[in-house]
């Protein structure tokens, strides 16, 4: 059984900043995930945060009820990415950002953070084999 650890908590401010000034940024349903490729020794292969809109969402109930959902979703499909991340040698920074005006279905939810989790890994595939090229 896998967790979610502290340590694959994204909450450095700097390195937060970081994601909006230089990460890639995506749409996968119900989601903008952004992420970036860090050069910096973690101590995990990936380092995740989820953002819920509290325009959007009044009530912190509705908000952590997501916050919740998508981390859960994401813990689940976590060992595949981590292990292709090892395997690959990356490390990277993700932030989910909630985009939705109701609250959904788990199922919803997690058919999102699968696909940005496709996306990520074809993408990183992609990178790698241009630098295998040179």
């Amino acid at each position: 059984m896998s967790k979610l650890r502290r340590r694959e908590r994204l909450t450095e401010k700097k390195m937060i900043e970081n994601l909006f000034s230089e990460g890639e940024a995506f749409f996968s349903y119900p989601f903008r995930v952004l992420w970036l490729e860090t050069n910096e020794n973690q101590d995990s292969p990936a380092k995740m945060a989820v953002s819920v809109s509290s325009r959007k969402f009044k009530r912190a109930v509705k908000r952590n009820l997501i916050k919740r959902r998508t981390r859960e979703a994401y813990r689940l499909n976590k060992p595949t990415f981590s292990s292709f991340l090892i395997k690959n040698e990356k490390s990277i920074v993700l932030l989910f950002l909630y985009t939705p005006s109701d609250v959904l279905e788990y199922d919803v939810i997690e058919k999102g953070i699968v696909n940005a989790i496709g996306k990520i890994e074809r993408k990183l595939n992609k990178n790698g084999e241009k630098t295998e090229m040179r």
